[in-house]
């Protein structure tokens, strides 16, 4: 998507509503759904039942139907694994019903794009999504180094590009976004960041070549795309310390600096300890996974992780397993799998297959950060969601994947179209 040549514009409150509602947060049965969500399967209900007038050409879209697909397939996968596992029901039915209010998100947001037929439809709706997201961070945070530590940075610099598409602009916006990010220790803001200005370094657009999207060739290359970097990134995780004291250099305050170590050490590029368990969770149950929510009542793999943790390196079995009981967030006492990635979550919850939907949309995602001339606001989008699946886990960051995939419908749509041309 080519950025406008006006930096400023007017805005439609349509869109911007429906971003803000699609974001707000309903506590039901344990879990958490967004009102999006719960008028996405009230409507899909109405059309199932009553009435099916509503067809338009985006539910043939090649892209559509690889994403409807993939979601079923990860929602079968964890409904094995829960009754495999003995999964409490409605555990399981906050693991099972995730892909299916992705699914149904999109399907309704699908609809009132094509409805709306408002070319800053997207643009106008991540408007109202970073209004409700800092709403409700600042509802939240006891300070400012939490709000920014929640990603309120990047929520912020989200809302800013939404109103300016001045790429000089822009650019020094981004370059004060990576000081701040520094200056308070948010890796994850100063990665995202500092790929953000790398990328907008390219000069040439690709041109004259044929997109395959193919289920099976995408989520292949993304397969080794996330298995390379994983193991690169482990492999060079104890170099964090150098990380660690380019960040001590700017602290005079112990109880500052203290803070910020506690953040980044036993890491590089927030490559975070739950990694160094994934892999034996993993070949303990590849197919099937261990269900929603799993209890390690052994320990087994919350050791695991914690051996790649350099600040406790020195602490003992017994002490590690104390301290997990009394930050213990599970009702029995015990920890939960180590699972921090939405596609190191899905593989260790419901097996491989699980994770065949983040496998595609990677290396999508990476396809378009690399050779797409996108807005700021849509490759911080990409970036981010790519991060997500390495560094974040799923919870309510559920909530923009609708959108995201959207996103990737009408980029190569206009993309292909721009190539027919």
């Amino acid at each position: 998507m080519e950025e406008n040549i006006k930096a400023f514009r007017k805005v439609s409150m349509i869109p911007i509503l429906i971003g803000f509602i699609s974001f707000l947060q309903i506590r039901l049965l344990g879990g958490v759904l967004s009102p999006f969500e719960v008028f996405a399967v009230l409507f899909f209900f109405k059309q199932f039942f009553f009435s099916n007038q509503i067809k338009f050409k985006v539910f043939k879209n090649e892209l559509y139907k690889a994403f409807e697909k993939l979601l079923i397939i990860w929602s079968i996968c964890q409904i094995v694994s829960d009754l495999v596992n003995q999964t409490y029901l409605i555990t399981s039915l906050k693991g099972v019903l995730a892909p299916i209010f992705i699914l149904l998100s999109l399907r309704l947001l699908l609809i009132i794009y094509k409805f709306l037929n408002d070319n800053n439809f997207i643009d106008d709706f991540i408007k109202g999504m970073t209004l409700s997201l800092i709403f409700n961070l600042i509802l939240i945070s006891e300070n400012l180094e939490f709000f920014l530590k929640m990603g309120g940075l990047l929520t912020i610099a989200l809302l800013i590009y939404t109103f300016s598409n001045n790429r000089k602009i822009n650019l020094m916006l981004n370059i004060f976004f990576i000081f701040i990010s520094f200056i308070f220790g948010i890796r994850s803001s100063l990665l995202i960041f500092l790929i953000l200005i790398f990328n907008k370094f390219r000069r040439e657009e690709l041109t004259n070549k044929n997109l395959n999207l193919d289920i099976i060739s995408n989520t292949f290359l993304g397969i080794i795309k996330y298995f390379s970097i994983i193991l690169i990134l482990l492999a060079i995780s104890p170099l964090a310390n150098i990380t660690n004291q380019l960040i001590a250099n700017f602290y005079q305050n112990e109880q500052s600096l203290e803070k910020i170590e506690n953040q980044s050490k036993g890491n590089i590029f927030s490559a975070r300890i739950e990694y160094f368990s994934f892999f034996d969770a993993f070949k303990d149950s590849p197919l099937i996974g261990h269900g929603s929510w799993p209890i390690d009542k052994d320990y087994k793999y919350f050791l695991i992780s914690q051996k790649g943790d350099i600040s406790k390196k020195n602490e003992s079995k017994r002490s590690l397993i104390e301290g997990s009981k009394a930050r213990s967030r599970t009702p029995s006492g015990y920890p939960y799998m180590p699972s921090h990635s939405f596609i190191q979550q899905n593989v260790i919850w419901a097996g491989f297959f699980a994770s065949l939907f983040y496998l595609y949309a990677l290396n999508l995602n990476l396809f378009m950060i690399s050779n797409f001339h996108l807005k700021y606001t849509l490759s911080l989008i990409f970036i981010k969601y790519t991060y997500d699946m390495f560094f974040s886990s799923l919870g309510y960051n559920r909530f923009y994947l609708p959108l995201v995939c959207l996103i990737t419908i009408c980029s190569f749509y206009k993309f292909n179209k721009k190539q027919i041309q």
